[in-house]
């Protein structure tokens, strides 16, 4: 295992919101979303580090993401 690659990260930010765990994630140009154990999907600036929006009204933790042309949000 002579070839193995050690990254290393500094973390630029604490993005702080959900009440639960969170389960998946996407990324899409400056927007990073969330989903939660708590039942909300955040929707973050990459840049700025703040929360642009919280989408709720799911009845169950949302444990996948999946972002098409026009924005869509799976609960799965």
């Amino acid at each position: 295992m002579n070839n193995i690659i050690e990254e290393r990260y500094t973390e630029t930010a604490t993005l702080e919101g959900h009440t639960g765990e969170v389960w998946c994630l996407t990324l899409h140009e400056n927007e990073l979303y969330t989903g939660s154990w708590d039942n909300t999907i955040r929707i973050w600036n990459t840049e700025t580090h703040e929360e642009i929006a919280t989408l709720g009204g799911h009845t169950a933790a949302v444990s996948c993401l999946t972002l098409r042309k026009q924005i869509v949000f799976w609960e799965c």
